[in-house]
């Protein structure tokens, strides 16, 4: 059963591989996180160090898969032909049959 799978399981990563925001885990998190409060004290110190009125910008914010910048930056999904869904179904080893009664198990 898919559900009883752990979120790391070859099945369940296929299933979400076309989705940025079911991949990202809580690992991915903890480094963009660390990114961030790392990117923001170098702004912080950088900002103390400067003369005054000096412009350094604004500080880094590692993309989320859910904020509009990175959907923009995401590449367009596309829809299988139907030449690439027959070879799939052909497989290498020739056409995908099923035949009752000749299963092991």
């Amino acid at each position: 059963m898919i559900v009883a799978l752990p979120a790391d399981a070859a099945v369940r990563v296929e299933e979400r591989a076309d989705d940025p925001v079911a991949q990202w885990t809580i690992e991915r998190e903890l480094a963009a996180s660390t990114f961030d409060a790392i990117g923001l004290l170098t702004w912080v110190f950088t900002m103390a160090n400067s003369k005054e009125g000096a412009d350094i910008g604004d500080p880094f914010r590692y993309p989320r898969p859910w904020d509009d910048d990175a959907r923009a930056l995401a590449p367009a999904r596309r829809m299988s032909t139907p030449s690439e869904i027959a070879a799939f179904g052909r497989g290498a080893g020739g056409s995908v049959r099923y035949a009752p009664g000749n299963s092991k198990g």
